[in-house]
């Protein structure tokens, strides 16, 4: 569709999302501090769908700190002319980054990490105020662009990092853990699914709470350099001369030829002891799924922490239903617990 005049406001329908045109394009709008000294005519406002929306060039969003990056968590530092200080934002949904104008050519520029943020600003996020922006594009909603999965081969990567000794005495070569990607799936680029392995070549000694992180490599760079997108997956234990595997659901806003292990985090533990002189370490399907349900969605409040741990063997009581309990739980980070789900919660988790 043709761009509005330069200053014209383009408000998305149903939502507080603003945009302004300019120079043949729109340009979302962070906050108003990023408007300063932009030409931006307040009188003149259209509403549009958000089929309207993507019928017209979308350009760079104008922010005036940014977008920041928390691992795998995107939100708007959003500062407006009247505040002190700026707040963060949640963006919640992939989509909902697209529709602001981000993409794989502008997304080094406009997605800072957290700790080149706090350089930049002189702010420290653990100190600044933090709320959840509100959607642009419908639960359900397809992405402006759909792009076809790369074609991915799988992948083979040692293990980077050590794992911390337990029990200090006659602990096995961190080269007696190998952890490997085995395979690359997803629907489009932007979720793939990787399906890590990770085999204990100890005869004495259990690998406990082996959590991975992955790399994405960007195909832009003949080197090689990662992008700022990563992921995890937690596997749990493996037990002496075991192998265990898990997929885990990641999450991409950059285009990637490959992904790769990047970090191996965890403990050793002789057979027959405990960590720490504590319960056993968690395994199991159900500790794992409820693991990786929490890197990708969880949200750290103190009562589901306890049923994670008490899924994982690490907190009393036991679970009914470890399985059962962990799905409801992954529903409950993502939907809420209200009605049935707090009473099937109380059914498969326990009291």
């Amino acid at each position: 569709g043709a761009t509005p005049q330069d200053g014209v406001v383009v408000a998305l329908s149903g939502t507080p999302h603003l945009w302004v045109a300019d120079g043949g394009t729109l340009h979302w709008a962070g906050d108003t501090r990023a408007l300063a000294n932009r030409v931006v005519a307040w009188g003149s406002r259209i509403e549009v769908s958000l089929a309207d929306l993507r019928q017209m060039a979308i350009g760079d969003p104008w922010l005036s700190t940014g977008l920041v990056k928390e691992g795998d968590r995107i939100s708007l530092a959003k500062w407006e002319s009247s505040a002190s200080s700026p707040s963060l934002l949640h963006i919640q949904a992939i989509a909902d980054v697209e529709t602001f104008g981000i993409n794989g050519t502008n997304y080094g520029r406009m997605v800072i990490d957290g700790g080149d943020w706090e350089r930049q600003t002189g702010f420290r996020l653990a100190t600044v105020a933090r709320g959840t922006l509100d959607p642009a594009v419908p639960d359900g909603a397809s992405p402006a662009t759909p792009v076809a999965a790369p074609t991915v081969a799988p992948i083979q990567a040692q293990a980077a990092n050590a794992l911390p000794a337990v029990v200090p005495s006659t602990r096995p070569s961190d080269r007696d853990l190998n952890v490997q990607v085995t395979s690359v799936t997803g629907i489009s680029p932007a979720f793939p699914q990787v399906t890590v392995r990770a085999c204990n070549q100890s005869r004495s000694f259990e690998a406990v709470d082996i959590h991975v992180q992955f790399s994405f490599w960007d195909p832009k760079w003949s080197l090689g350099l990662p992008t700022l997108d990563s992921g995890s997956a937690f596997i749990g234990t493996v037990g002496t001369g075991d192998c265990r595997s898990v997929t885990a659901p990641l999450a991409a806003l950059q285009s990637w030829t490959s992904i790769t292990v990047r970090s191996v985090n965890g403990s050793w533990r002789a057979v027959g002891t405990t960590a720490g002189g504590s319960q056993p370490a968690a395994s199991g399907e159900a500790c794992t799924y409820a693991r990786n349900a929490f890197q990708m969605w969880g949200v750290a409040t103190p009562a589901t922490l306890h049923i994670l741990g008490r899924i994982c063997g690490n907190a009393s009581p036991p679970v009914p239903d470890p399985m059962g309990c962990a799905r409801l739980l992954e529903a409950s980070w993502t939907y809420g617990i209200g009605g049935s789900m707090a009473s099937a919660m109380r059914t498969a988790c326990g009291t």
